[in-house]
């Protein structure tokens, strides 16, 4: 078995490709109907039945969730699904209810909320849609989507997704990659950039689009906000504050324990 990443698949979004589209990547790309033809081809020319692919983030852009499914049911493997800003929870709550074994006796879908966490040799790797912030630590990455044709900002972080221009040179359009290939890069890079954390001066066409994001319990949340209200500012300005000390020295100003992940 081989384990795939990707994410922003994008399906049935239309002004994502074609001359007026917002992604270069996808400019030459008549319509969404030709793209879902390339993304499940494209997808099962590399996936095998045995395999797994995990999609960090956004498989469609306003569309019901019963053709998505018929669409992800195309695609060769178990699907890992992690929920991005443009996945409905009706599609998320559509693929749980209508999920189903595969002749190997695997679920057809997994579906996480949030992210997931993925370990190998001796690294911790966070799959979320959002670039999330793991601090400058030597056995922390993360891979993500969300960015389209944008570099991940951060030196442990990869973009993943279909769009992306850390995948490998002459990566054919549409194929998800290998887990230990994405593994590799991800590698090379941090050891590129050496101690610096947060990067500058890297090609990055959808700046506003870098958001990170910090999972909270509930009950975290609302230490949080006491912590807030007691100091006399609001939790928009905590985050600016915590974020330009990220920015101003390239590291984390205080260690953060995550949650929320499955």
């Amino acid at each position: 078995m081989k384990r795939y990443l990707t994410a922003d698949l994008h399906f049935e979004h239309n002004n994502i490709c074609g001359e007026d589209g917002f992604v270069s990547s996808r400019k030459h790309i008549e319509n969404p109907d030709v793209m879902k033809e390339i993304l499940i081809n494209a997808h099962n020319k590399r996936v095998k039945s045995e395999d797994e692919t995990y999609i960090i983030g956004d498989i469609s852009l306003h569309c019901k969730p019963k053709p998505i499914y018929d669409i992800l049911t195309q695609l060769n493997g178990q699907i890992i699904v992690i929920k991005g800003n443009h996945d409905s929870s009706k599609l998320i709550k559509y693929l749980r209810n209508n999920n189903y074994q595969m002749d190997d006796g695997r679920d057809k879908f997994i579906v996480h909320e949030v992210g997931c966490i993925l370990k190998y040799n001796g690294i911790v790797y966070y799959l979320t849609h959002y670039s999330l912030v793991v601090g400058h630590r030597a056995n922390l990455r993360s891979f993500c989507g969300h960015i389209h044709d944008a570099e991940a900002v951060f030196s442990n972080s990869l973009n993943v997704g279909i769009d992306s221009p850390e995948l490998p040179a002459g990566h054919p359009f549409g194929e998800p990659i290998l887990f230990e290939t994405a593994c590799e890069l991800v590698e090379e890079k941090y050891q590129r950039f050496g101690d610096k954390y947060v990067l500058d001066g890297i090609s990055n066409k959808r700046e506003e689009d870098n958001v990170v994001s910090i999972t909270l319990e509930e009950h975290e949340w609302e230490e949080l906000e006491k912590i807030c209200v007691e100091a006399g500012i609001t939790i928009e300005e905590l985050v600016n504050r915590f974020m330009e000390e990220v920015v101003r020295t390239g590291k984390l100003p205080f260690e953060i324990v995550w949650t929320g992940f499955d």
